[in-house]
């Protein structure tokens, strides 16, 4: 059932020079790469009115019926078994990622949710794409590569699985469709051996690459084939997801003339899954807006988890033969923290010889002479 009203627009005027645009799109109707198209149409729109003439919007081959009329097609088709057996192997005896939390995990499943929003140095971004352009990969993989090497160490466990949204449209005539298309999948990473981190990078690699090829299976049909064991306070599969967009998926892109567009950043309320790690690469910037439990995390730990995964991409871009042991974690302010606690507070030493003062202790306590000697 569609919502009555899954889609909202609204305007607030703050001053004659300033306003408030608001889109809230029901997530049934909509994702990232339709938000994309919905605001390149709305600017285009804006600019056509402006200009006194009629909007030049782009004529669609296909509709999201016919993408949904495919996939039921599909769904009854002799190929689903092929995909749902790749499935059930792939994430056979599938470990559950503990992840350390400041709270028990609560019987009942709870949504209440907070984001936290952090841009990187630029340095970041260009030590994920140093990497990308080296090894020939993404710098997805790149940065599923870094966040895998911090949940391993935090964890111990060498077999991480992350959800991670698939645009769906592997047809190119629906690239311009509004609609629900996006499908999750799980990525289920090797970290045994301690690895370097250019050996996981192109694990994580090869991995993608599946998950390309096996993309279409709703979600819900793969649980239901692989069978895990359900617990009501743990999503199915997998806790923690990882996504990165840029300019052509994140709906960033309205552009009006005469109009300096500001994005305002709007924390959710609700947590999907335990966190969710939302990457947004402009291109000289990596942002990340973190969806995260707080029936399970406290904001520092999210805080401590982001600078983590930073220290470990500026120490893999500097030094990619570094294995996963070998890769250092703490920030700088976390290093200066502990070794102030180490060092503890100076104390005087006496200057006299070790036989001068057992003496002194013996004569102190005649009884213990001998717990002395």
């Amino acid at each position: 059932l569609i919502p009555a009203d899954p889609v909202l627009e609204a305007a607030a005027r703050l001053s004659a020079a300033e306003h408030v645009f608001f889109e809230c799109f029901h997530h049934i109707v909509t994702d990232g790469w339709s938000v994309t198209v919905l605001n390149g149409e709305l600017s285009e729109v804006y600019r056509a009115f402006a200009e006194d003439r009629q909007p030049q919007l782009p004529q669609l081959e296909r509709t999201y019926a016919d993408f949904i009329s495919d996939q039921r097609e599909q769904l009854q088709s002799e190929s689903l078994e092929e995909e749902l057996k790749f499935w059930e192997d792939r994430l056979a005896q599938l470990p559950v990622l503990e992840f350390p939390a400041d709270r028990p995990r609560p019987s009942k499943r709870g949504h209440r949710g907070e984001t936290l929003f952090r841009a990187f140095d630029p340095e970041v971004r260009q030590a994920m794409q140093k990497l990308a352009d080296e090894y020939a990969a993404s710098p997805f993989m790149v940065l599923t590569t870094a966040v895998n090497v911090v949940l391993s160490r935090y964890t111990a466990q060498q077999d991480i699985s992350l959800g991670v949204p698939m645009l769906g449209r592997l047809d190119p005539e629906l690239e311009g469709v509004v609609g629900l298309f996006i499908n999750m999948v799980v990525l289920r990473s090797d970290l045994s051996g301690d690895p370097t981190f250019e050996e996981l990078l192109e694990r994580t690699a090869e991995a993608n690459l599946d998950l390309y090829d096996h993309q279409e299976v709703p979600f819900n049909l793969v649980v239901d084939r692989v069978q895990p064991a359900r617990e009501p306070g743990r999503n199915p599969l997998f806790q923690i997801a990882v996504q990165l967009l840029n300019t052509s998926t994140s709906g960033l892109n309205i552009a009006i003339p005469g109009v300096t567009v500001e994005w305002l950043n709007l924390s959710s309320e609700r947590a999907r899954y335990d966190i969710a790690l939302n990457f947004l690469d402009s291109g000289e910037i990596v942002t990340a807006a973190v969806e995260y439990s707080m029936d399970l995390f406290d904001r520092w730990r999210i805080e401590a988890l982001l600078g983590h995964i930073e220290t470990v991409l500026r120490a893999a871009s500097a030094d990619a033969s570094l294995r996963l042991s070998q890769l250092p974690l703490l920030t700088e302010p976390e290093q200066a923290e502990l070794l102030a606690v180490g060092r503890g507070e100076v104390v005087p030493y006496p200057d006299v010889p070790l036989h001068v003062s057992f003496g002194k202790v013996a004569a102190g306590a005649p009884d213990s002479t001998a717990l002395v000697c």
